[in-house]
């Protein structure tokens, strides 16, 4: 038998093409690996940030406490304030502790100005036993918040022409 050869089919070009094996993509690509490593190194960098941002709070924090607790309150209000205004991360307990503490220091702040305000009417009046009192009022006053020059000048007043 004699092989004759293989003749085109005349009907293969009306058949649909047979698709070639596809190229499969690998399950992760270099892209996709990329883009997680810098996620994960933002993530950890975020963490430590935040991490280093309530270490130095709580430090702020204990450090605005000691001054509280050492009566030296004009130190201690400004200390809490200036902890308020960076909007620094604190606990609730400590969140709670702080606005209570500074709107103790913020009261004891204003009652001593309205005292100086009263010592500088009685100047003013010219009143000795009004400007004694005034001093008496002044000095006994613990709270840090009167200036010395209130003082001073009570005292001034007090001398005699």
């Amino acid at each position: 038998m004699s092989e004759t050869p293989a003749q085109p089919n005349p009907d293969e070009d009306l058949l649909p093409p047979v698709p070639e094996e596809e190229k499969k993509e690998p399950f992760v690509s270099k892209w996709d690996i990329v883009i997680f490593l810098v996620l994960a190194i933002g993530g950890i960098a975020f963490w430590q940030w935040y991490k280093h941002q309530g270490e130095g709070s709580r430090a702020h924090f204990a450090h605005a406490d000691s001054l509280y607790r050492q009566r030296q309150f004009p130190a201690a209000l400004h200390a809490y304030r200036t902890m308020r205004e960076n909007e620094q991360i604190v606990t609730k307990s400590d969140d709670s502790i702080l606005y209570h503490r500074m709107d103790s220091l913020s009261e004891l702040e204003d009652h001593a100005k309205r005292l100086m305000q009263g010592a500088e009417l009685a100047i003013a009046s010219g009143d000795t036993s009004l400007i004694r009192l005034a001093l008496d009022t002044l000095s006994a006053d613990q709270t840090g918040f009167v200036a010395d020059s209130s003082k001073k000048l009570l005292e001034t007043a007090l001398q005699p022409k």
